[in-house]
Parts: structure tokens; sequence; C-alpha cells
């Protein structure tokens, strides 16, 4: 499988970030992918698969019915285009309200395409528009704590990486962050703009 960047970027999660008013910044290249939904359909991932994108980000995930509906439609757009059949991944977006890892309809074991499970925090805070993300301390309250370790459960359960969600963080308290989310078994993070990615790709790679 193709090695995955630390840092990812997603431009509609930008787009729903408390920075949303600043310029993103130029992103390197492999670290941005394209995002789709379970409504895409083959004429939208056909297009996305025409511009050459190695991955795209399926936002919405909520189950492996998702996981396995884009699954089969990439395939058809792989054969209208003669790409070799499986060679698209699917990095899943979740807000961390998910199936148990060994129920039915968890991720696990849906698609070979799956490459990483991605913690959509503003999906969450989408769904829990009352709930407050963190604490006066700066610590995720239950509901968001119990979220985000589901998507490591769950990536754990199907055997890929989990992202941590994008966060409001510059320089060193970011890079603090970003240690802790290692610790705690996330292999990297969503990033707002490109002075995060390089922060982001240097402390999860770090040891």
């Amino acid at each position: 499988m193709k090695t995955l960047p630390r840092a990812l970027f997603f431009m509609p999660l930008a787009a729903r970030a408390a920075t949303a008013s600043r310029d993103p910044g130029p992103i390197e290249t492999g670290h941005t992918f394209p995002i789709v939904d379970s409504e895409s359909t083959v004429e939208d991932l056909r297009t996305i698969l025409a511009a050459g994108t190695p991955m795209i980000g399926l936002a919405g995930c909520r189950n492996g019915a998702d996981i396995q509906r884009v699954a089969t439609l990439l395939s058809v757009a792989e054969a209208q285009l003669e790409h070799a059949d499986g060679t698209t991944l699917i990095l899943a977006l979740t807000n961390g309200i998910l199936p148990a890892p060994i129920a039915p309809d968890s991720l696990s074991g849906k698609s070979t395409r799956l490459a990483a499970l991605v913690w959509d925090r503003f999906a969450l805070e989408n769904a829990l528009p009352t709930a407050t993300p963190h604490t006066e301390n700066g610590e995720w309250t239950v509901a968001f704590a119990a979220a985000r370790g589901g998507v490591l459960l769950a990536a754990a359960a199907a055997g890929v990486p989990a992202y941590d969600g994008a966060i409001d963080l510059e320089g060193g308290a970011l890079q603090r962050n970003c240690e802790i989310s290692q610790d705690e078994g996330f292999y990297g993070r969503v990033a707002h703009n490109a002075a995060q990615a390089a922060i982001i790709e240097a402390t999860y790679h770090r040891g």
C-alpha cells in the first residue's frame, strides 16, 4: 500500500473550521485529497480520478456499507477510465459515531481500498450542536473523547491507521498536542494550512 503522509489537507474540512477565513496557504500535492460523500455518483468519481488522484476522502462515513458503495463506484469509474481496478484508496472521514468494531456493519473487512480512518471533529460538532468540545483545561469533553477514541478502536480493528482531527493550534502548542496524539495511537493529523502540515509531518515522524 502507498505510504501515507502524516499530514492531510481536505479543503471542505478547512472550510468548516474556525480558521476558515484564513488563507490555508500552499499544501504539498501529496498531502491534499479530494472529498466525496455517500451520495457521489460514478460521474463525480470519474471526474476526480481523471485528475490522477491516488486517494479520496469519504466524508460522513457511518458504517461499512458507505465504504462498500463508494468502493463499487470507484471500480466502475476506474474501468471507464481504463485504470487498474483497486488503485484508488479511500480515507474514511467519520465523526466517530460508529458501529462496534466487531458488529456486522462495522468498517472492518469491507474493502481493501480502505487506507485510513480520519476523525472529523467538525462533523461531530455539527451532530452535537449544543455540546462543548473542550473543558476549561483544554481537554476533550466526554462525548468528543469517546468519539475520538472510537476512531482509534475502529481503525485498529480494520487494520488501518487513524488520523486525529484538525485543531486550531500553531507552533509549539500544536507540536505538544501532536506528541500526545501520537502517543495515544494516532498516525497523523488533518492540517488547516501549510505551517501546520510541516509541524505535523515532523512531529508524527519523530522517533
